[in-house]
């Protein structure tokens, strides 16, 4: 969403509509609020007229904290209701997203969100500015049964791809979950050395069948 065509108007942001919004968990500290009561909303949040409000698009923290704030009014930019509510998602995702407020688990769920609109993943990466690859692997590692536990306890995208990546191997993903509790910043190295036990493990189970399969052919060997 873009502010061409909008009018800047002041209201009462107890009138406003918040709609579901792609953060998890809007974070709304008193130092924010404080800040918010003191200086007012100095950014316009952006939302559309609908026959029954206006629904805010993005500026949903700001106008949560001005409620809090019990601030009279605040600047908004109002458009013509949206045509596309994958336009409206991704310009919430986006704005987050340089603000520093999503978790790898809300942007994955975000692109779950816009696919469901019937987005692909080319459109996704345009409308986030990142690339397809970015978002197959991220939408690969939530669909992960494995990966979207890790992503639903904090854990980045990259640690998730790392615990996703054992799941067929039980035993070295306990122990990789173990370290991902207990020291997140070890796992990449924890990681490294589960794959070569895995390797071993799987050259020694080659080389056995390898022997019974030669003992096989020459019984009286």
């Amino acid at each position: 969403m873009t502010t061409q065509n909008a009018t800047l108007e002041m209201i009462d942001p107890t009138a406003l509509i918040v709609d579901t919004n792609v953060r998890s968990t809007p974070e709304l500290g008193e130092d924010f609020i404080a800040s918010i009561k003191h200086h007012g909303v100095l950014t316009p949040v952006q939302g559309y007229q609908a026959e029954d409000g206006v629904h805010i698009v993005a500026g949903q923290r700001r106008t949560l904290a001005a409620i809090r704030a019990e601030l009279a009014t605040i600047p908004v930019y109002v458009t013509d209701p949206a045509q596309n509510e994958g336009d409206q998602l991704a310009a919430q995702i986006v704005e987050n997203i340089h603000r520093a407020e999503l978790t790898d688990r809300d942007r994955a769920e975000g692109m779950e969100q816009l696919a469901a609109f019937g987005m692909d993943a080319g459109q996704i990466a345009r409308a986030l500015s990142t690339t397809r690859k970015e978002v197959k692997h991220t939408r690969e590692v939530h669909a992960s049964a494995t990966g979207g536990k890790a992503l639903n306890a904090g854990l980045t995208l990259d640690q998730a791809a790392i615990l996703a990546e054992f799941e067929e191997h039980p035993e070295a993903l306990a122990r990789l979950e173990t370290v991902a509790g207990d020291n997140p910043a070890q796992l990449t190295h924890s990681a490294r050395s589960e794959r070569s036990r895995i390797e071993r493990e799987t050259q020694r189970a080659a080389e056995h069948a390898d022997a019974e399969a030669r003992g096989a052919e020459h019984p009286g060997r």
